[in-house]
């Protein structure tokens, strides 16, 4: 048998990505991933080695971090790397929306976004919030034709996987995942999760509190011998949490929050002043409150110009009618960074006051020194956050991958897991 014969064996997938890596296309990383993968498949073929040993050896375990606003998925690499998957948009995050074509088809994420302003009736958003609430469950569901939050989730939960899988060179062999949740979550909040995620086709491996999760992501090993705050700003909910690493063990010691408080309610207010500056200008007298379209128009164009304010002091947009199937003129106006984040102190009060709380209640059970302080969520990129974290609590609080470090301790935990519990013979 010729030498060479077991190249032209490899599945097209393989075979494709051995000419990119021979002509540079592929990074050391990928290249080095890629190798393992077409060795392994040349031993199975030739039976040189136990085809279920290697397939342990080689599966990817997704640390998947499901949240109300978007969602992520991580994994750890053959080169002990963290990986953040990319959806079929280019993106690594996925807006958590579900648009419902009928009573059986669904549409996830991007589109699902932009169909929310023009069908909000048939578009549901913010399921991660109702998994908590025993009213979505009751008798057929009244909380969306007849579907219950974690029947929607899976929804979600599918997109996820498929795009995440779609990154792999092995993906059948990714069929495991670990989940985060608040830590406020109860037993009945994180079987629901679970019950979500198995019903896209996955098996759950655990489901681990997001502040231990973010700790982790943070370099905090279970034997530091530290305490740290985790200051969870997401897109749609508030957590904060004392997290105590010690003999072995990453375990919350106290935490709370606002699960009404996130990214979105700093959107409304923005859209609010947005709407009411273009009512001043031209005479108008919309409402967000009274139309659906236009507020979830609005919140697009304000989450829009958030992110620009983070990075610059000041930026134009266009506020147009024509958004939410208005007729009036369009019209262009500037926010500065100082205006946006004075109308939104008030939210930023709100997380301070329950901020000091959790740490009150952390020092009656006897925790006397805060070693770090962690920032997550992505709504912790606002300036504003940082400026008033580190000023309330006289430190200099860390802000790293805030919106992917949830994902990413899901996928080192997964690792660790892999790391205990080795294939069998």
């Amino acid at each position: 048998m010729n030498h060479i014969d077991p190249v032209y064996k490899l599945s097209e997938g393989l075979y494709s990505s051995l000419k990119k890596a021979v002509k540079g296309i592929l990074s050391d990383k990928e290249t080095r991933s890629l190798i393992k993968a077409i060795v392994i498949d040349i031993l199975q073929e030739h039976g040189v080695a136990d085809v279920k040993s290697l397939a342990r050896q080689n599966e990817t375990i997704f640390g998947i971090d499901f949240g109300s606003v978007s969602s992520r998925v991580a994994y750890v690499d053959d080169a002990g790397e963290i990986v953040i998957t990319k959806n079929f948009n280019g993106s690594s995050s996925t807006p958590s929306v579900v648009y419902f074509v009928d009573d059986v088809r669904a549409v996830v994420g991007y589109d699902a976004r932009v169909k929310s302003v023009l069908e909000p009736e048939r578009t549901v958003s913010l399921v991660k919030r109702a998994l908590a609430d025993d009213s979505a469950y009751e008798g057929a569901s009244k909380f969306y034709h007849g579907l219950n939050p974690t029947k929607i989730s899976t929804y979600i939960f599918k997109k996820l996987i498929v795009e995440a899988r779609d990154m792999l060179h092995h993906p059948e062999l990714a069929t495991r995942a670990v989940l985060t949740c608040p830590a406020c979550f109860g037993t009945k909040e994180r079987e629901r999760l679970r019950e979500a995620c198995e019903g896209a086709g996955i098996k759950v491996l655990a489901v681990i509190n997001e502040p231990t999760a973010t700790a982790m992501s943070y370099g905090i090993k279970a034997d530091d011998e530290k305490t740290v705050l985790v200051y969870d700003l997401g897109g749609a909910s508030f957590h904060v949490s004392v997290v105590r690493a010690s003999e072995g063990f990453i375990s919350v010691i106290a935490a709370g929050g606002d699960r009404h408080i996130g990214g979105i309610d700093w959107d409304i207010s923005l859209s609010e002043y947005l709407i009411e500056r273009y009512n001043k200008k031209k005479d108008s007298l919309y409402k967000l409150d009274r139309d659906v379209r236009l507020k979830n128009a609005m919140l697009i164009l304000a989450e829009k110009v958030k992110k620009q304010l983070t990075f610059k002091p000041r930026t134009s947009m266009v506020v147009s009618p024509f958004l939410w199937g208005g007729e009036d003129d369009p019209v262009r106006m500037v926010v500065t960074r100082e205006i946006f984040e004075g109308m939104t102190e008030h939210l930023l009060d709100e997380t301070i006051k329950k901020t000091h709380e959790i740490l009150a209640d952390s020092r009656e059970k006897g925790v006397g020194r805060i070693d770090e302080v962690l920032l997550a969520g992505g709504s912790a990129f606002m300036p504003q956050v940082k400026a008033r974290i580190d000023r309330e609590l006289n430190c200099e609080a860390r802000l790293e991958y805030p919106d992917e470090c949830v994902a990413r301790g899901a996928a080192i935990y997964a690792m660790q897991w892999c790391n205990y519990n080795p294939p069998s013979e």
